[in-house]
C-alpha cells in the first residue's frame, strides 16, 4: 500500500504496488526513493508526495495482471503501481482475500 501526504490536506490512501517477490518489492521501494532524491535534491519535504505504508501481503491476481508484472521485468521496474484513482478491482480481478503464507 501507498499513502499520499499533501500539506494542508493530510494523509490519504494512494494505491498499491504489486511485485512478484518480496525482493522485488524492496528493490521497487528503494528505486522509488532514489528517484525521489533526484527529483528533490534539496531534501526538503515536498508539498505532495507518496510513501509506502503497511506491510506486504500475498494476493491472487488475474493471468492478465500477472503478464503485466512479468512484462515489467525486462524494464527493471520490479513492480507495477496501481493508483487509487485508476484502481478497478473488478477489471483487474485482484482477489482481496489474503493468501496464507
Amino acid at each position: 500500500m501507498w499513502d499520499e501526504s499533501e500539506s494542508g490536506w493530510g494523509v490519504r490512501p494512494d494505491g498499491y504496488s504489486l511485485h512478484l517477490t518480496e525482493e522485488d518489492a524492496k528493490a521497487y521501494v528503494k528505486q522509488y526513493w532514489n528517484e525521489e532524491k533526484k527529483r528533490n535534491p534539496s531534501g526538503s519535504i515536498p508539498h505532495e508526495y507518496s510513501r509506502e505504508s503497511g506491510s506486504a501481503d500475498k494476493v491472487l491476481v488475474s493471468p492478465e495482471l500477472y503478464a503485466k508484472l512479468e512484462g515489467e521485468k525486462p524494464k527493471k521496474r520490479r513492480g507495477l503501481r496501481l493508483w487509487n484513482s485508476d484502481l478497478d478491482i473488478e477489471r483487474l480481478k485482484v482477489v482481496t482475500e489474503r493468501v496464507k503464507k
